[in-house]
Parts: structure tokens; C-alpha cells; sequence
């Protein structure tokens, strides 16, 4: 195909329209379809240069509308392609050819949005993402008169631009994929009315049943849990016993005396308030919930946890009437590190009546609110399974599924140091080789020892990890 008609005359003209009056007779017209039909085959030369297969999946006319009723010529000219037909319908990347309008014309490679998409979730991001990745050339004496000196050209920036690309991609598809995997926690919670999320250490356990509690009460930030009346939050230990959590006698000062009290503790106290509100969730957290003796901290509340509604008697009554209630709208979340075989497990009673969601490792490399170290990650989680966590490697105990013990996202996160209001100071990260040698590989040298991790050759295996980030 012929290289673009960039002839003063042609641009001079097409400039002396933008802006104006449309006419589809005018030759102005005509140089608008011919320099569009180039910019799709320009995504063809370019799809075979980087190896991609991209198609145009955006197209406009040349007539566009300014103001009222005003049909005028456009004062650019695009083609949005993209690699990936799906998200495509809302992010691509350009090519376009603009600023007729202003009579300096010039060639651009950015990436946009298609505002024709119902619903996409890059509009709000639109200006960010458009300034960021905008690079341009001026369409003068030293434009390139031929194809190949045009991609020679604009090769650099278009590897960059598909970078930044690809990232939003992968961070689009991660948040939508953990937005639906919250969505369907929360559906399970709701009609089993409590989950138990487990998972290997690190992954996250805590802050999911935060964020399903977030949603299921109505705040905006996780922040704003902290005192809420409707949430709370335990966790339990070894010695943790159903006085501490369900009902217990309490002594009372009564003059030169004192007193035997029955007193509602944490879950008994939390239920009658959850009651007493019953238009309203409540959450309760318990963290570590396989760490105590279920069966003798629950106590008659195994019962309670399936005949929500109904009033159970407790081993401590403050009167013959009262009975403890576990009402609907009383939510339950527990968290259970399934690496930790030196606690109890559940029976099956008490099995039978929580919902168990397994909450993996997951690669956050896509997600811009953090700083990743996915080379790391991907090299621990190679001593673990060869898959995503189903299959077993090599140097994995035949005793221990992969998602169970496979170190979690959280340690292969950047940390940074806080600033006086306790924030994250972005211009102050702690060495991530710190981390490396002081949380990581020791917990893995741990594994070694219990038989976790075996096979000729783990030790060192361990002992060369690295990390590339530095502070």
C-alpha cells in the first residue's frame, strides 16, 4: 500500500476544514478515509513487527459533531487496535494523527478508552492513563517518507506504550478477579452465615474477611471498621476458653464484699446487640479460629450456629429465662492458617456447620497499589507446585498439598517505612532483602526441618534465593 499523502497541499487543506462545516464532496473528505484505511494498515505492518496479533477495534468517522446540530470535520483521524478483543471494547491502543485544528499536525502513539462502552472501568482513569503513555511526533520536513521509516521510528515508544498497556490489562483482570471472588465469599456468608477462610500463611486471610465485612456492612474503607459497633474482631490462642468467649462469672466489688456476676463475654454480648438491631449486619472476626479447642470454647453454641433465631440455654444462666441467641444478621469469619499442624483440628461437628473457602497465593505483579516482587514470588512458589497450586513439585512432601503450605502473596510485598500520620513513605522502602533473609527463608528453612519441603539439593535450593529490589 502507498505511504501516507503528508503533501502540504493535502495537510494545508484538511487543516483549513477542521473544525468546520462537513462535506462529504469536499476532497478534505476523501484524504480522511485514505489516511485512515493507512493507520489500519500501519497496525497490520506493526502487529508483524512486534509479533502480536492486533486488530483495530476502534474506528470514527470523519464527521463529528460541535455543538448543537453543527456537523463539522474532525480535527484528528485514529485507529484504536488492540491485542486483546475482549478488554479491547474499553482500553486500546492509538495511533492518531491531530492537531489540524490548531495547523501543526503531528503523529501520536497513546493509549484511550472507548467511551462508547456502557461501563468501563477505566473512565475515571482516563486522563491519567492518556497523558502517561502520550508520545508524538510533528509531522514536518523530517517525518518519515515511508513505512519502514515510520515504524523505525516509532518502534521505542510503541514496545513502551504496550508495556504500560499490558499492565493495566493484568491489573484490570486481577481486580476484577478478586472483586468476584469477594462477591461470591460474601453470597457464601450470607446463606451459610459463617465461612471459615484458610489458607498457608501470608495469603491474606485477615484482610479478606475484613473487605467481605467492609461490603457487608456498608463502610467505605476498612479503616472505618476500627470501633464500629457492628463489627469485631478475636483472635484465639490455645488457652482461650468458653469464659472468654461465650459467658462467664465475673467478680463484683459489693461494699466490704464482692460478688458473683454471670456476664455476657464477646460473641454472647455481640449476639444480643446484633438482636436488638435486627435490620442491621454484624460482623465478628475470629482470626486463628483452628488455634483454640473449638468444641470446648463454642460450647453449646454449635448448636446455636445452626438453629440460628432460637434461644439456647447456657452453661452459665443469669436467669432462668435468659438464653443466648445467635440472630441472622449475626455474621461469623473465621481464619485458619493450614500450615500450622502443631494446633488442633475440627471435628466434624463443628466442620459440618462452617463453610471452608481456600484463600490462595496470588501473583499481584498486576496490582498498582503495590510493589511486587513477582520474580521472587515465582521462585518460591516453584519449590512448592508446578501449576497453581494442584500439582505437587518435586521437592513437596506427598503429606501436603501445595495450597496449604505455599508461602502467601503478603511476604513478597514492598514495605515501606510510615510518615507521622502512619502512612506508607513511597520515598522510603526497607531493604526487600530483609525481608528475604529474615521472614522468607527462614520459614522455608522451618520446612526443611519439619519435612514440609524435601528432595536432594532444597537446602541450597533455599539458600540462593535473591531479590532484585534494593532500597
Amino acid at each position: 500500500m502507498d505511504y501516507f499523502d503528508f503533501g502540504k497541499t493535502a495537510l494545508e487543506h484538511y487543516c483549513s476544514k477542521a473544525g468546520k462545516k462537513y462535506d462529504s464532496t469536499d476532497s478534505a473528505a476523501f484524504w480522511y478515509y485514505d489516511v485512515r484505511t493507512k493507520l489500519y494498515y500501519l497496525v497490520e505492518l506493526v502487529s508483524k513487527k512486534v509479533n502480536k496479533d492486533f486488530n483495530v477495534v476502534y474506528r470514527e468517522s470523519p464527521n463529528g459533531q460541535a455543538g448543537r446540530g453543527s456537523i463539522v470535520f474532525k480535527p484528528y483521524i485514529l485507529a484504536g487496535f488492540s491485542d486483546n478483543n475482549s478488554i479491547g471494547d474499553n482500553l486500546f491502543l492509538k495511533f492518531e494523527i491531530s492537531g489540524f485544528d490548531n495547523d501543526i499536525p503531528r503523529f501520536a502513539i497513546n493509549i484511550d478508552i472507548n467511551f462508547r462502552a456502557g461501563v468501563s472501568p477505566f473512565k475515571e482513569r482516563r486522563k491519567e492513563i492518556f497523558e502517561k503513555d502520550y508520545h508524538y511526533w510533528p509531522i514536518d520536513d523530517k517525518f518519515p517518507k515511508s513505512w519502514d521509516g515510520l515504524i523505525d521510528l516509532i518502534y521505542p515508544r510503541l514496545e513502551e506504550v504496550y508495556r504500560s498497556y499490558c499492565h493495566y490489562i493484568k491489573n484490570l483482570v486481577l481486580s476484577e478477579r478478586i472483586h468476584n471472588e469477594l462477591k461470591m465469599k460474601r453470597k457464601l456468608l450470607e446463606y451459610k452465615k459463617q465461612v471459615i477462610l484458610q489458607g498457608s500463611p501470608g495469603t491474606g486471610k485477615t484482610r479478606e474477611a475484613k473487605l467481605i465485612a467492609k461490603e457487608m456492612i456498608g463502610v467505605s474503607d476498612v479503616e472505618d471498621l476500627t470501633n464500629h459497633e457492628q463489627f469485631k474482631i478475636v483472635q484465639f490462642h490455645p488457652s482461650y476458653t468458653y469464659e472468654d468467649f461465650v459467658r462467664g462469672i465475673a467478680t463484683v466489688p459489693n461494699g466490704n464484699s464482692i460478688e458473683y456476676q454471670v456476664v455476657d463475654r464477646g460473641i454472647a454480648e455481640f449476639a444480643q446487640r446484633a438482636y436488638e438491631d435486627s435490620k442491621n449486619n454484624y460482623i465478628i472476626i475470629i482470626d486463628e479460629i483452628n488455634r483454640a479447642n473449638l468444641s470446648s470454647v463454642l460450647g453449646e453454641l454449635i448448636y446455636a450456629l445452626e438453629y440460628r433465631g432460637k434461644g439456647i440455654e447456657g452453661m452459665y444462666s443469669k436467669t432462668e429465662s435468659d438464653k443466648i441467641i445467635l440472630p441472622p444478621n449475626l455474621y461469623i469469619i473465621g481464619t485458619m492458617n493450614t500450615a500450622d499442624r502443631s494446633v488442633g483440628h475440627i471435628d466434624y461437628a463443628i466442620r459440618r456447620r462452617f463453610a471452608f473457602v481456600d484463600v490462595l497465593p496470588k501473583d499481584l505483579s498486576g496490582d498498582s497499589s503495590v510493589t511486587f516482587d513477582s520474580e521472587l514470588f515465582n521462585a518460591v512458589k516453584a519449590l512448592f507446585t508446578t501449576d497453581e497450586y494442584v500439582t505437587r513439585s518435586p521437592f513437596l512432601s506427598s503429606e501436603f498439598d501445595p495450597k496449604d503450605v505455599a508461602l502467601g502473596h503478603s511476604y513478597f510485598i514492598q514495605q515501606y517505612e510510615k510518615d507521622a500520620e502512619g502512612n506508607d513513605d513511597k520515598s522510603k522502602p526497607y531493604d526487600f532483602s530483609l525481608r528475604l533473609e529474615y521472614e522468607i527463608k527462614p520459614i522455608l528453612r522451618e520446612y526443611i526441618k519439619d519435612g514440609i519441603l524435601i528432595g536432594k539439593g532444597i537446602e541450597q535450593k533455599v539458600e540462593e534465593l535473591e531479590t532484585k529490589r534494593q532500597s
